[in-house]
């Protein structure tokens, strides 16, 4: 028979145990922990991996597959981890800069000159060779010989191969099928596709020369079209990823000689799918938004940017040049006197990145989600 005293004591001890939940409960307590998890900022992934070390019940939350497409669903655009820059001097000839400090160091790729970022990929190229290079797992893509190489006069993409019908969100298709288009002229036009898939070129296709040449600068994916720079500042090549089409779009009348750097930065606006290019009226920049095209001539409206004297110190208000804007970031690239600068038009924050010694001319920004599991 057991006294009072002793009943009480074992009572004592049993509710001095921790019990483990009700399964209800714990279903509700991983529902609280995943909407916290989801908030964390995607453009610093250390976060996420410092979570999974804090016990054993969020790492499994975190190398869920759901929680994966949750994330990405829920921040939408995948940020920016670093940029690969194309400098004139030093040893920055073509680089990899970590733009996020928790992203994993990159191996140098000096040697080889970055033409596209796109989809976690990127399209690199040493005289005549194509390489297509994941930063983040290190694998590459050895392309075959291109059926006929056009010198400089060319240019050349990577995307998802999901992009040609839009069957793809391109949260999580660096490890997928992929595409590179490449255009080039010299007395004629032609173009070609490489398709992982197939591991092979398809046939060239022969188009009728826009009078003009191709400027190897990172191109622009609006829906399912890609837009290549040209080296006149009164047109843009359009290439449709569907009917493999090429067409010749004039650029805003009165916006030629407003460039600071010399040529159209194209903008691909991820909210309407629009094409857009910034121009610049001595500090003031514009976006110009391209809204229909018959027959090659496109109506545009003009709006205003951002005023370059609020947002750059005082003394890197000289040779300034736009170098490119990412409009699911928010992130226009400047060159100036004082080094490359960053500036995200959402927080109106301004980061110096490079230093002026390099004096880069063009930047291909890596996005990609980072997630543990």
């Amino acid at each position: 028979m057991t006294s009072r005293g002793e009943a009480s004591s074992s009572s004592t001890a049993a509710g001095s145990a921790d019990p483990d939940p009700a399964p209800g409960g714990m279903a509700a307590l991983d529902e609280l922990v995943e909407e916290f998890l989801l908030r964390f900022p995607p453009d610093d992934p250390a976060l996420l991996f410092r979570a999974t070390l804090v016990c054993k019940r969020w790492r499994r939350l975190i190398s869920d597959p759901s929680f994966h497409r949750r994330y990405r669903e829920f921040h939408r655009s995948p940020p920016m981890l670093g940029l690969l820059y194309l400098s004139l001097v030093g040893e920055g000839s073509n680089c990899f800069y970590r733009t996020s400090t928790s992203c994993p160091p990159i191996l140098r790729q000096c040697d080889w000159e970055a033409v596209d970022s796109r989809h976690g990929r990127v399209l690199q190229k040493r005289l005549n060779e194509l390489v297509v290079w994941n930063p983040i797992t290190e694998d590459r893509w050895e392309l075959p010989p291109l059926p006929r190489w056009y010198s400089e006069e060319c240019n050349m993409a990577v995307l998802c191969a999901g992009a040609v019908d839009s069957g793809c969100d391109h949260h999580c298709c660096h490890r997928g099928p992929f595409l590179v288009v490449f255009v080039g002229t010299d007395s004629e036009m032609f173009s070609c596709v490489y398709s992982s898939e197939d591991g092979m070129w398809s046939e060239p296709t022969v188009s009728q020369h826009p009078h003009d040449y191709l400027k190897l600068l990172p191109s622009v994916l609006v829906g399912n079209a890609l837009y290549f720079v040209l080296k006149s500042k009164t047109k843009i090549l359009k290439y449709n990823l569907g009917t493999r089409e090429i067409s010749v779009i004039h650029l805003p009348p009165g916006s030629y000689d407003t460039y600071m750097h010399g040529h159209p930065v194209l903008v691909a606006m991820e909210e309407d799918s629009r094409l857009g290019v910034v121009t610049s009226d001595k500090f003031t920049l514009y976006l110009w938004l391209m809204e229909a095209v018959h027959n090659g001539a496109a109506r545009w409206t003009r709006s205003k940017l951002a005023d370059l004297k609020t947002l750059l110190p005082a003394d890197a208000l000289f040779l300034v040049r736009v170098i490119t804007f990412v409009d699911g970031v928010r992130l226009l690239f400047v060159m100036t006197l004082k080094g490359l600068f960053s500036i995200d038009l959402k927080s109106r924050q301004t980061r110096k990145l490079l230093d002026e010694e390099l004096d880069v001319y063009s930047v291909a920004p890596f996005m990609s989600f980072l997630i543990p599991g």
